[in-house]
C-alpha cells in the first residue's frame, strides 16, 4: 500500500552483472526495486553494492544469504536455499548466519524427505511442525513414519502439539532399529 519512495528508508540493493549478457540484476532487494517502479515519486538512481559472484546461481545464493542475514524472508525461503548448497557445507552457512529463527527453522526444513518438504512447500504442513521434524529425525525413511503416525493421528480428530511429535520422535529415536533388534536375537 505505500506509494510515496523514501530514500532513506530504501537501504542498498545486492546487484550482480552477468558477464555472459553484461546485464545488472537484482539479488536482494527485488521488491524495493517493483515498489520504486511503483512510486508516485520514483528515484532517479538507487543505492547499490555489486556482488561478485561467476554464476547466477552464486549470485542467488549470495543474495539469499544476505537476506537471511538481515532477518528478512521466511524459513521455507531459507529451506530452499539450504538445499541447493552441498550438506557438508549447510552447517557453516547457518553458523556463519547465526542462530535466528529463519535460519535454524530454514535448517531444518532443508533436511526433510522430498515428500514432506513438498507439504511444508504447499501449506499442508506449516513450517514449525515441519521444522520439529527435520531437526529431530535424521533418517527419511524415520521422519515419513512419524509424518505418517502424526497424519493418522490428526485424522482421527487428535490434533497434536509441537511437544507431542517431538515426543513421538524421541519414541522413534529411542526404538531400536531393526538391525540391532537382529543382532540381539542372536545373542
Amino acid at each position: 500500500g505505500v506509494t510515496t519512495w523514501d530514500p532513506e528508508k530504501a537501504g542498498i540493493l545486492s546487484v550482480w552483472k552477468d558477464p555472459a549478457d553484461g546485464n545488472t540484476y537484482a539479488v536482494n532487494g527485488h521488491h524495493r526495486v517493483d515498489m520504486a517502479d511503483r512510486a508516485d515519486n520514483p528515484p532517479d538512481v538507487l543505492p547499490v553494492r555489486y556482488l561478485e559472484a561467476k554464476t547466477a546461481q552464486e549470485a542467488r545464493l549470495k543474495g539469499a544469504l544476505i537476506n537471511i542475514s538481515e532477518g528478512h524472508g521466511e524459513s521455507m525461503d531459507a529451506a530452499k536455499v539450504f538445499r541447493d548448497i552441498p550438506p557438508e557445507q549447510r552447517e557453516a552457512v547457518v553458523k556463519e548466519l547465526g542462530k535466528g529463527k529463519i535460519a535454524t527453522e530454514g535448517m531444518a526444513l532443508s533436511k526433510l524427505a522430498q515428500p514432506i518438504f513438498d507439504d511444508v512447500m504447499s501449506g499442508d504442513l506449516n513450517p514449525a511442525r515441519g521444522a520439529v521434524i527435520g531437526a529431530g529425525i535424521a533418517e527419511h525413511a524415520d521422519q515419513r513414519a512419524v509424518y505418517d503416525l502424526m497424519k493418522q493421528q490428526e485424522k482421527g480428530g487428535k490434533r497434536l502439539t509441537n511437544d507431542q511429535v517431538s515426543e513421538l520422535i524421541e519414541l522413534n529415536n529411542a526404538a531400536p532399529t531393526k538391525t540391532e533388534s537382529s543382532a540381539n536375537a542372536e545373542q
